[in-house]
């Protein structure tokens, strides 16, 4: 995404309902099947992870605080899925580390 300014351009100007449909397009097409080596335990929260992660590039290309609220928001739409598993739990960020394990308190984990 940074190597392209036009894109970097377009993205840091985009309304909510533009954001929430690229990720909407994007996670769709990432998430059809899982990937090849291994098995995602469900369906949503593989979505979570590639909406987490598009976001986070998103975010990361463009410098825009704005966008990060929109990141935010977009994964609320995933509140309801994590209640019914039992929540989360934030993982502190160990040694150094720059990934952040969110421990669902059933039996997923998801490590961004």
């Amino acid at each position: 995404i940074r190597e392209n300014p036009e894109l970097v351009s377009k993205l840091s100007g985009i309304p909510y309902r533009s954001f929430e449909h690229v990720l909407d397009t994007c996670t769709r097409s990432l998430t059809t099947e899982p990937p090849p080596s291994r098995q995602s335990p469900s369906p949503t929260l593989h979505r979570i992870a590639v909406s987490m992660e598009l976001s986070r590039r998103i975010v990361t290309a463009t410098g825009t605080q704005r966008l990060e609220g929109y990141a935010e928001r977009y994964m609320d739409n995933f509140v309801p899925w994590i209640k019914s598993h039992g929540g989360w739990v934030s993982d502190p960020v160990t040694g150094g580390s720059q990934s952040i394990q969110i421990s669902l308190k059933s039996s997923f984990i998801l490590v961004i």
